[in-house]
């Protein structure tokens, strides 16, 4: 059964996630992405399932809205949702919104079975209107090794995308589950509510180690020539001998020296 990956947009450079990078690489024969404005009645009609992603408050408004379209248009279409922002507030987007499903925390398994279309309640971590499964898969530092980069199910990005887009994907952030930043002033920021991530993982954030930073990015350059890379922790990451064909945009978002950034 073929999913249609549906990505809320006000176009602005940060409005997706990094994991769409690497979220369907091995099943980008069974997905497609596009964005909410793209969305027509035949598209809607074309598939049965869809995910939609919510990762920013900003987006949703025109969450609301695709939602309503796909039921107007395909009443019997099963939504999951996902995203920074849903995971925060999923309980209330499940009482304003026609949504079926949410998956809790760490979705790379999850969202493969989902697309392989095993049953929802048989899906680890996933919640549904009427169940709750335990959080029974977490991510761990030693899965980086086994993700990969595949954008070829969502042409609407490289369609779109502007020259001077600061975030770019492939997208790489150090810290998964939460931000390891160590520095004040974060409390507007989602990735520092570590009490609510924590519960939401079921872990606590984890830290990617300078190896597996190094064959990201090894991986990245295989197939894309550019990319962003967000520092999230401080920045010990050894870089002497390596080089990367990338032309990448860098954000440090850490206590960092002048040294370190060299």
């Amino acid at each position: 059964m073929k999913t249609l990956v549906v990505i809320p947009t006000l176009l602005l450079d940060c409005s997706f996630s990094a994991p769409l990078a690497w979220m369907f690489a091995k099943h980008a024969d069974k997905v497609k992405g596009a964005y909410g404005f793209e969305l027509t009645r035949d598209m809607v009609l074309e598939y049965e399932q869809f995910i939609l992603e919510l990762n920013w408050f900003v987006e949703l408004h025109e969450f609301g809205l695709i939602v309503d379209f796909i039921r107007k248009n395909n009443p019997s279409a099963k939504i999951p949702f996902g995203g920074m922002y849903a995971g925060i507030c999923y309980r209330d987007i499940f009482q304003r919104y026609s949504v079926d499903y949410f998956i809790l925390g760490d979705n790379e398994l999850p969202l493969r079975m989902f697309v392989e279309s095993v049953s929802p309640r048989k899906i680890p971590n996933c919640v549904g209107r009427e169940f709750a499964n335990p959080i029974s898969y977490t991510f761990t530092e030693e899965q980086y090794g086994d993700l990969d980069f595949d954008l070829s199910w969502f042409p609407s990005y490289f369609k779109y995308r502007r020259p001077n887009d600061l975030f770019l994907l492939p997208h790489i952030i150090t810290t998964k589950g939460g931000c390891n930043a160590v520095h004040d002033g974060c409390d507007y920021c989602m990735g520092s509510k570590y009490d609510v991530l924590r519960g939401l993982y079921n872990r606590p954030p984890i830290t990617m180690t300078n190896s597996s930073l190094m064959r990201l990015l090894d991986r990245a350059q295989q197939k894309f020539n550019e990319a962003s890379l967000y520092l999230t922790r401080a920045a010990d990451y050894d870089f002497s001998g390596r080089r990367f064909e990338l032309d990448m945009t860098i954000e440090v978002d850490s206590q960092t020296s002048f040294d370190q950034i060299a």
